[in-house]
């Protein structure tokens, strides 16, 4: 049985470092301990009194389960079960519990050689008639732990009913079989906390200086004890913006009465846009023995759902939210559109009828609804292996085999959901079908018996090529294989699962900013659709199973507002280099802008324009009423410039250079400036070409008369220089032009010089003796080949140049070195390496800088170059 005793619980690093961290385990009071030592075997079976051991179909008795003597956690003396193929389980006696406290379990495991099987605890609560209404499970301890590891469990919410808990020591299987090996169990302790809950609110959404209310009810507060309630609101930074404290006094608790019960109201003061969380601590003797959060977010009142091409991802129904609360959670976070698990919520009459109940309500908000077919209905699933690949594996299968569980979807749900997806999002088994086509038509024909044309879709994982299905969609898990497959194809939508960094180990602004930048990079590659997946995981999501939001929800409505409706007009050239898309909806414009490192950029959006974070807090901008320039700072979380003028960045997006890649050889070549004028009136003025030094055209500035979306081609000839390096240079389009006002912007290109015909790396090795050793490497690329002389010089400062010759050079490559003294010395100093074409009219000019490396190995452009200067085509 168990013994009752202290609960001796460690509190963690973070736990007693201050009086704000709190370990539920460190000041729980005990409840009921049990060792196995030898006063645990009074009448001597081998087992602990008041145990029982669980015996029948698949549980064999030939499992060796009892009392070691020798092996302990502090002393001698555990359980131990030797495997043998099979499982084996041990459970405690029912241990009396109320429905007041929070409940918490902890144990000691050891195990050695467990190559499957897995050593686990669990915790069952049983109602008054002794039957199970909830379990839990501690993490899974195997292989060989030559120290005893800690599990734990809770704390355990209570349930409606919950009368008695009953402890269970198990060996579990794994895919193998153990037949050798053992697993100890020892100290096991059950604490108990009061229990926080907090309840009211206008919820969990609110408007600006809109003030609510929050009711705290405390219950399982111990007998003569006194207590304080610390109640806070903290911004998501931590700050805390209100404080209160209630001193709670208990009188004299009869032990065997249902815990008395405390309600304090508390006023929550009106703020700011922001997200805010709530925190209430219940403390005695200046230490903290319980806690609840809840969180709320306040925003403006966004515009209605409107066919918006944000979603959210469930894999399964929120369990604490009435369906009204969903819905109006939903439409605050901007949504248009929601999945939700429907298959096996439809065999069971009270499950089908709350998704109903929620479908109905998301109706009611013009939210369009997809149903998941996942998980499958229990006796579907039961037909294949516990760790099956996926859903896909269904669909491999007869329509006879899985068709008749879909009759009761189709039934409660095919009138009001037109979109279905086959298996939920990240799912990867779908490209094992072998008829993929057939299998979406068998579907679709049990869907459209209704009368609806339904669209079928299905996950699709990253790394295979996108199916073609014609009518239907794929649902990508990462917004980075947007950026790879592009449009998709025409006939198939191509839909967008974005995951979010989790909470552990990441700071909450990387984690918004990351959040925002998948949904840009989705939206730029052309995803028609954009969800969260698995919104309500606890690592990744969005909102919690009471609604509560997390911190992630605000930084994803901003992002669904500013670019719903939108259309992608690619990135906007910043002067400081800063990444940016821009995206227009008819006349307005929205820019989404950010850096590594904090810039002030300086740019002409036109308009009215206002910036927003990603928390939704908004500041207008004071553009310079000559220029209509903007000064704006920008850093690693990303910025919304809205209200910007849709046909000016249209312009900006659209102008450019005909030639994006010029020869690197002498003379005059072709070259154009493109554009077109996207305003819905006449446009007058000047456009003024900036190169480069040493770069000529024939003429600089050109006049501009267009009619509203006139296009323009405006030809020139451009000269390089002599010693133009390859790579990247920048030109500027500098325009002046008279629309509905006057503009001024500059618009930056970049040109590549070097058609890829001819490529040359140079690598660097400081030698033994002190010397410099440059290795330049020519590839003749051409095509159709030709046979190539070079005559090459290598510019030192302060030396004679070196000079050597390629000769007859067909397709194929030609390495040269040159060898410089005190290499050292040469630190800092800029070296250029030419290459003239004999004959011909290519010239390939290569600078850099020496960098600080003396290590004695081959080292690449990354290490020796410390500035590296035009170097491109290597």
């Amino acid at each position: 049985m168990f013994w009752f005793g202290p609960l001796l619980c460690i509190a963690s690093a973070a736990a007693s470092g201050g009086s704000d961290a709190f370990d539920p385990f460190a000041n729980a009071t005990p409840v009921a301990v049990q060792s196995f030592g030898i006063d645990s075997d009074r009448d001597y079976d081998g087992l602990p009194d008041g145990w029982t051991r669980r015996s029948g179909d698949g549980f064999p008795n030939y499992i060796e389960l009892r009392l070691d003597r020798r092996e302990g956690h502090e002393e001698a003396g555990s359980l131990k079960i030797t495997p043998d193929g099979a499982p084996a389980v041990l459970y405690s006696a029912p241990i009396r519990i109320d429905s007041g406290h929070l409940y918490l379990f902890e144990a000691f495991l050891r195990t050695q050689q467990l190559r499957s099987d897995a050593a686990i605890c669990t915790v069952s609560i049983l109602d008054g008639r002794k039957v199970r209404i909830g379990r839990h499970v501690s993490t899974a301890v195997s292989g060989t732990q030559d120290d005893w590891v800690r599990v734990r469990v809770g704390p355990i919410e209570p349930i409606t009913g919950q009368r008695y808990l009953v402890v269970g020591c198990h060996l579990v299987r794994g895919r193998g079989i153990d037949l050798e090996g053992a697993a100890w169990f020892d100290d096991l302790r059950i604490g108990r906390t009061p229990h926080l809950s907090l309840a009211g609110g206008e919820g969990r959404f609110l408007r600006p200086s809109q003030s609510t209310s929050l009711g705290v009810n405390v219950t399982g507060l111990e007998s003569e004890t006194s207590y304080r309630l610390s109640l806070s609101v903290r911004d998501v930074a931590g700050v805390e913006l209100d404080h209160t404290d209630r001193d709670l006094a208990v009188a004299s608790i009869d032990p065997d009465a249902e815990p008395e019960q405390f309600e304090t109201p508390w006023a929550i003061p009106g703020t700011g846009t922001g997200f805010y969380r709530i925190e209430a601590d219940l403390k005695h003797d200046g230490r903290i023995v319980a806690r609840r959060e809840a969180a709320f977010v306040v925003t403006e009142a966004g515009p209605p759902p409107d066919e918006s091409p944000f979603g959210w991802a469930f894999t399964e129904l929120p369990r604490d939210m009435t369906a009204e609360a969903f819905a109006v959670a939903v439409t605050d976070a901007g949504l248009g559109r929601v999945k939700l698990p429907l298959w096996r919520e439809a065999s069971d009459r009270f499950a089908a009828a709350r998704a109903g109940d929620i479908i109905d309500r998301l109706a009611e908000r013009e939210i369009e609804v997809v149903g998941v077919l996942d998980p499958p209905p229990d006796e579907l699933r039961r037909k294949f292996a516990a760790d099956w690949s996926g859903t896909g594996e269904i669909y491999q299968l007869s329509p006879d085999v899985w068709s008749p569980s879909l009759a009761p979807l189709v039934a409660r749900y095919g009138a009001r959901v037109r979109h279905w997806q086959l298996g939920r999002d990240g799912d990867a088994s779908f490209p094992t079908i072998g008829d993929l086509t057939a299998s979406m038509k068998a579907v679709r024909q049990s869907f459209d018996r209704v009368g609806r044309n339904t669209q079928i879709g299905l996950p699709w994982p990253a790394e295979r090529p996108l199916p073609n299905l014609p009518g239907g969609f794929v649902s990508v898990p990462t917004s980075e294989q947007m950026a790879r497959v592009g449009q998709g194809f025409d006939a198939t939508e191509v839909w967008a699962a974005v995951r979010p960094l989790p909470a552990s180990g990441n700071h909450y602004a990387h984690r918004a900013a990351d959040l925002v930048r998948q949904v840009v990079t989705a939206r730029a590659a052309g995803a028609s659709a954009v969800y969260v997946a698995d919104v309500l995981d606890s690592e990744t999501g969005l909102l919690r199973h009471d609604g509560s939001p997390t911190e992630l929800l605000l930084p994803w409505r901003t992002a669904a507002l500013a670019l719903r409706g939108s259309i992608d007009l690619g990135p906007i050239p910043l002067p400081g280099g800063s990444r940016s898309r821009a995206f227009t909806g008819g006349d307005s414009a929205t820019i989404v802008v950010w850096n590594d490192e904090p810039v002030t950029e300086t740019f002409t959006p036109g308009g009215l324009p206002s910036v927003i974070d990603v928390w939704g807090r908004s500041s207008p901008l004071s553009p310079d009423p000559e220029t209509g320039r903007v000064e704006l700072t920008v850093g690693p979380s990303p910025q919304f410039l809205v209200g910007a003028s849709g046909p000016l960045l249209r312009w900006q997006s659209e102008a450019g250079l005909e030639q994006s890649r010029l020869r690197s050889q002498h003379g005059p070549q072709p070259q154009a400036i493109v554009g077109v004028n996207p305003f819905g009136q006449g446009v007058s003025g000047t456009v003024t070409l900036k190169l480069p030094r040493g770069w000529e055209v024939d003429r600089v500035t050109w006049p501009l008369r267009l009619a509203a979306d006139e296009a323009f081609r405006i030809p020139f000839t451009v000269s390089l220089p002599a010693d133009a390096s390859l790579g990247v240079h920048d030109l500027e389009l500098e325009f002046e032009i008279q629309a509905d006002r006057s503009y001024h912007f500059a618009v930056k290109r970049d040109v590549l010089v070097g058609l890829g015909e001819i490529e040359i790396e140079v690598t660097g090795q400081p030698l033994p003796d002190g010397r410099l050793e440059i290795v330049q490497t020519l590839t003749n690329l051409t095509n159709p080949p030709e046979t190539l002389n070079f005559r090459c010089d290598l510019f030192v400062p302060g030396a004679q140049r070196q000079r050597q010759y390629i000769v007859k050079l067909g397709p194929g490559r030609d390495t040269k070195r040159y060898y410089l003294p005190n290499a050292k010395e040469l630190i800092g100093q800029e070296l250029r390496l030419r290459a003239e074409q004999e004959n011909g009219r290519r010239v390939l000019n290569y600078r850099w800088i020496i960098g600080d490396d003396d290590r004695p190995k081959s080292i690449d452009l990354s290490s020796l170059l410390s500035v590296p200067q035009n170097v491109s085509e290597l």
